[in-house]
């Protein structure tokens, strides 16, 4: 029997992706080495968490498809049904319709990784409100603060290999930029001011 400590030790560890949305909404679910169930798969299974219908979807799926036989634009038919189902069995592993949809909207794909690294996307642009607003969401879902964090190489590693093996504790990456926030403390202050403030370098770290 796992003891209090071990057993939240091993709920931080999880593997969770989701969406976040920056009204502080969020869903996550565990995915397995396949990386399911897939973000789009998710919605087309449960809808009604993303304020969506089976209905709904099946027309954004054919906005940009012109029946074979009428030629009329955006009506669903079966090939768009056989497409619905193949994204909700996780035969396909993404929709960019449904993406597109969900991204307008304000939802954002997230990651964390068994290290404790949180990653977020969209191609979407957003302000920095809404990113301010999207962190306060991962926050809310992942309790970062408060959680344990297992970088995979040090800062200095990656400068000198000029590689990007080195994980950041949070990403958002979007339409037009991304913010990478390496340590607690800077993404506490960040939570609070929505500006990003680098803790003062010690004046040994300066002459490594």
């Amino acid at each position: 029997m796992l003891s209090f400590i071990e057993f939240i030790t091993e709920a931080q560890q999880l593997k969770l992706k989701g969406w976040v949305h920056k009204s502080g909404k969020f869903v996550l679910w565990k995915y397995d080495n396949n990386l399911q169930p897939y973000h789009a798969q998710h919605v087309a299974s449960n809808p009604k968490k993303y304020g969506l219908t089976k209905e709904k979807i099946l027309k954004l799926l054919s906005e940009f498809w012109n029946d074979p036989d009428t030629g009329v634009p955006g009506v669903p038919d079966d090939k768009t049904e056989e497409i619905f189902q193949s994204i909700a069995w996780g035969e396909i592993d993404s929709s960019e319709d449904i993406d597109r949809y969900l991204e307008k909207k304000g939802w954002v794909q997230v990651y964390k990784e068994p290290e404790g690294q949180i990653s977020a996307s969209t191609r979407g642009a957003l302000s920095k409100s809404d990113i301010h607003k999207v962190s306060i969401g991962l926050e809310k879902a992942f309790k970062i603060s408060s959680s344990k964090f297992y970088p995979a190489q040090s800062p200095r590693t990656c400068v000198r290999s000029h590689a990007r093996s080195w994980r950041p504790m949070v990403e958002l990456e979007h339409g037009n930029g991304s913010i990478r926030i390496e340590d607690k403390r800077t993404w506490i202050d960040y939570l609070k001011t929505g500006k990003i403030i680098k803790a003062p370098q010690s004046k040994l770290a300066q002459f490594r």
